[in-house]
């Protein structure tokens, strides 16, 4: 699943809600903060204001090869096409293995839309030596999604890894990151839990093994499995956008060595509604977790505080999220990620 709230939502807003503050939530993250006071509609066109932004999304984790990026840009929410954002299909983007020395240009994934609804997608696959396709419903993606493939890089524990990416004239520079162990996950629960406002409600825990720190993780939760092995599942999550935004992120200040049924408690969501609302009814739940960086926990953070933000007298005024890619208008978080996932039935 995408780490991206649903982009196309931004999109919705503007068809069906007109009074909204005025604040600019940037391109690519963004959830609209909604009205706390009454006050004139505005008429917000990301484009217009966000001209040269560029949105990146994508993880190196360690999981079956290849790994998939995505790089869009704003267009303008009076354009007849029904997204707000379109793929960037001539940068190069550089994905390098600092541990080894190691740089791979990534390779655009060509892509067309059929007759009855389908955007297929093709690239060579350089991990299996032959071509592979890949589609998805049109309404999801449209042709031309900017999306590249690797080459030749895997993602290794204990490497270190960062992004180039060369577009309009400009370079974009990532952090170096370190993909720190997976996380030893040694049991999960589905149990009765107190979220306080909200009750008690069952909700999922696990038990891990906190590695000495500083550490920080990145929680999901599906009634599916993430299927580690199947590198289409990558693609497919990189696509896959919804109005609720189930992460948690978590920094290992407060806990011990082993810890013990922590809830997993997701993030927020579009509507408002807080940690511990959606988890799914199903006969079972898994939950990924991934190690992440300080820099992409900050980012992280500060999505999570302007999502809070209500915009009202007492609060804070929403902010620009930055990315952790430097050199310009750059929004998303480039990641680097060992992953680790558990299930258990709920019923």
């Amino acid at each position: 699943m995408n780490l991206l709230p649903d982009m196309n939502l931004l999109h919705d807003m503007k068809k069906n809600l007109r009074m909204m503050k005025r604040s600019l939530l940037p391109a690519g993250f963004f959830l609209c903060t909604f009205l706390a006071g009454c006050e004139e509609p505005i008429d917000m066109d990301v484009a217009e204001y966000l001209p040269d932004a560029v949105v990146f999304e994508g993880v190196v984790t360690n999981e079956s090869v290849p790994c998939f990026f995505r790089l869009t840009r704003p267009l303008s929410l009076s354009a007849s096409d029904d997204t707000p954002y379109e793929g960037i299909d001539d940068a190069r983007m550089v994905l390098t293995d600092v541990t080894e020395d190691v740089e791979d240009t990534l390779a655009l994934v060509s892509s067309y839309r059929s007759d009855w609804g389908r955007v297929y997608f093709h690239y060579y696959n350089y991990f299996t030596q032959a071509n592979d396709t890949l589609w998805v419903r049109s309404e999801v993606v449209h042709p031309r999604a900017g999306i590249y493939v690797t080459t030749k890089i895997r993602g290794t524990e204990g490497h270190s890894y960062k992004l180039d990416i060369y577009h309009g004239g400009k370079h974009y520079r990532s952090d170096v990151q370190k993909m720190e162990p997976a996380l030893d996950i040694t049991d999960m629960t589905y149990q009765l839990v107190d979220l306080g406002a909200k009750g008690k409600s069952p909700a999922p825990c696990i038990s891990f093994t906190n590695p000495p720190g500083p550490n920080y993780y990145l929680f999901d939760h599906d009634m599916y499995p993430f299927r580690l092995s199947n590198g289409e599942s990558r693609f497919y999550r990189l696509l896959d956008s919804g109005k609720f935004w189930t992460y948690s992120i978590v920094k290992d200040d407060y806990l011990e060595e082993e810890v013990k049924d922590f809830i997993i408690a997701d993030g927020e969501n579009a509507y408002g509604y807080g940690p511990g609302w959606n988890y799914f009814a199903s006969d079972s739940i898994f939950v990924m977790a991934q190690t992440i960086s300080k820099s992409c926990y900050d980012v992280y953070h500060r999505m999570i505080d302007q999502l809070r933000t209500d915009g009202g007298a007492y609060t804070p005024m929403p902010s620009d999220i930055r990315s952790n890619i430097s050199g310009g208008n750059v929004y998303g978080c480039f990641r680097v990620s060992a992953v680790s996932v558990k299930g258990v039935a709920v019923r």
